[in-house]
């Protein structure tokens, strides 16, 4: 569906998303992809640079955007945890409401935190799933050196854990997302204005909806596969208690649930070509 004015979806710019994963390559290369009609169109930064050569004013940019090496690097990891943990300290009135009186939509700081115009929302909802997906828990510490994790704290699994619930939180607020996918004069990937500004309105659950690409989708079941499984093989090891445990198994669950839940391509896609006994361990 083509749309004349929108809300865009990808992020801006890209070259502050922590991780590679879901939209972006190992080298950096952001390639969000966005399925119209029959064509797949590569987007990267957006319009491409009329002063650029072979660039065309008002086409789509096949041009992938590299990642800066300071946004994979992890020597930024304890500020980013510093962050979160404001972010989920603004973001925790829920909490305190019964569970029975729970309403999704009366919190005014997640109203606005999963607002249509909030500050770098694509990026912040990239780093955060990409933070956790490409986390690999039989090689956090030390090249997976046995017992390193007894030596010394790894910051970034703490990260890993507190994008998991930071991701969690943002993602249960508002209204379930539309994956029907739009897109602009640019064939940039984005949501209607008349829809972004409707009470209940959740970017973040239209993006998690909108993931659509075969790559990203097995890069998010494997992803899961790979931490879910964390828990049983941390206790299944030759030298006992040598592999790191994640401590945000039940935020991992509730992820996979959100994005089974979301996005309908993901669970045909878990369905029809992917082995659903991985993801049930003993």
């Amino acid at each position: 569906r083509r749309v004349r004015k929108g809300v865009r979806l990808t992020p801006r710019p890209a070259g502050i998303v922590w991780a590679p994963g879901v939209g972006f390559s190992p080298d950096g290369k952001c390639h969000i992809t966005m399925n119209n009609g029959n064509n797949n169109i590569s987007m990267a930064k957006g319009p491409t640079n009329p002063n650029a050569k072979g660039g065309k004013k008002g086409s789509a940019s096949n041009t992938n955007v590299n990642n800066p090496e300071a946004a994979y690097t992890r020597k930024y990891d304890k500020n980013r945890i510093e962050v979160l943990r404001l972010l989920l300290a603004a973001c925790c009135d829920p909490l305190f409401s019964p569970a029975d009186e729970y309403n999704p939509l009366a919190s005014r700081w997640m109203a606005v935190a999963v607002a249509a115009d909030a500050p770098n929302a694509p990026c912040l909802f990239y780093s955060l799933l990409n933070t956790v997906i490409s986390f690999d828990p039989s090689n956090s510490s030390f090249g997976g050196v046995p017992y390193s994790n007894k030596f010394a704290s790894d910051t970034h699994v703490k990260l890993v854990e507190l994008s998991a619930q930071v991701l969690c939180v943002l993602l249960d607020c508002g209204l379930s997302g539309d994956p029907v996918p739009c897109v602009n004069r640019y064939d940039e990937p984005v949501v209607r204005v008349s829809y972004a500004y409707k009470n209940g309105f959740n970017i973040f659950r239209v993006m998690l909806a909108r993931i659509n690409s075969g790559k990203d989708l097995a890069t998010l079941y494997r992803g899961f596969v790979r931490l879910l499984r964390n828990t049983f093989e941390s206790k299944n090891t030759l030298l006992p208690s040598s592999q790191s445990r994640l401590e945000c198994y039940q935020e991992l669950l509730i992820l996979l649930w959100k994005t089974l839940e979301e996005n309908p391509l993901f669970l045909d896609f878990i369905l029809t070509r992917c082995d659903v006994c991985e993801l049930v361990v003993p």
